[in-house]
Order: C-alpha cells, then structure tokens, then sequence
C-alpha cells in the first residue's frame, strides 16, 4: 500500500485519476491540473495517481510538471494496492477506465468524464456515480466518427465543469469531507 512506501495520506481525499489505457479516454493534463488547483483552493485534499504503462507514467509525469505541489502517487505494485488505496478516497475522478469499475464496486463515490465511449453501456450503476459527457458531435449523434484517433470529446469538458459536479456530490451528507 503506498503507506509502505512511506507516503501518508489524508485522512478524507479525493482522488483524480489521471489516465486510461486508450489515449482518445484521456482528458488533458492541462485540465486535470486546473481541476487540481481549484480544489486545493477550496481547501480539499487530493491525491494523484495514474496507470502504469509508460504513456500513462509519462502523463503522470507531465502533470507533477505542471503542479508541482501536488501528491502523486508511484506506480502500484500490485492490484491489491492499488484498491486499498482507491477504496479510502472519498471520490474517484477519471476517464471511462477499469479503476472506476473497481472504485464502484468497493463503494467509492465516482465521477466519469466520458468522450467517445458510450456512457449508458459503460458508466457504475447507482445513486453514488455521477459522469459528464463530452460537448462533442459524436456523442449527439451517436456516430464515433470525429474522436477516434484524438481527444477532441475530452477536450470539450471543462475543469470548472468538473470541479462543480465535484463540490455537488461532496455537498451531499453522506460525501461530505469534514
């Protein structure tokens, strides 16, 4: 757990999770890094983590760039890490990727930005799992066409966008981070 590695967590956190394994699910770090800093702001500790396929560790990297200030959690070394971790977060963030399935089922509150994939067949279930849905032509006119081969569905979600629907679900009794 990333208590062995010397890293002591906040009591009460929320979790960004910064990358997918498919590059097009992955909003930009320049977004993740805005929805970090709004956050921290408002005085709500946080804690990064991310895959741990080179592009993914690349992303990771490029984000501790851009906030230096922010906790960013190594690579798990195992699964069994990684969901002692995810299930002492008070709120996943992340793209359409397995660590919210895996959050969901643990009970962790979840919020899913989803670009190309369908989010009906794909999101949690569950009054406890909120997404967003990209501003995006392929997802008015279910035709996958646009956003194959880039990110421009996940371009068009914004950090403020996020970050409300994030202090939305923190608001709620059972979410709230004392």
């Amino acid at each position: 757990s990333p208590m062995q590695k010397g890293l002591e967590l906040p009591d009460e956190f929320i979790c960004l999770h910064l990358t997918t394994a498919r590059s097009v699910k992955n909003w930009p770090v320049s977004k993740w890094s805005r929805l970090h800093d709004l956050l921290c702001e408002r005085k709500i500790p946080v804690v990064v983590s991310a895959g741990s396929s080179r592009e993914e560790r690349q992303i990771a990297k490029s984000f501790s760039d851009a906030s230096p200030n922010a906790m960013v959690l190594p690579t798990f070394e195992t699964i069994h890490a990684f969901l002692h971790f995810i299930q002492h977060s008070r709120l996943l963030v992340c793209g359409d990727t397995a660590p919210v399935h895996m959050a969901a089922s643990l009970g962790v509150s979840t919020l899913t930005l989803f670009g190309p994939t369908d989010d009906e067949l794909w999101k949690p279930r569950g009054r406890r799992h909120f997404d967003i849905n990209a501003h995006c032509r392929c997802k008015t006119e279910k035709t996958f066409d646009p956003c194959k081969m880039q990110s421009i569905c996940m371009d068009s979600i914004s950090a403020v966008e996020v970050f409300d629907m994030a202090i939305e679900i923190l608001k709620e009794p059972e979410f709230s981070m004392s």
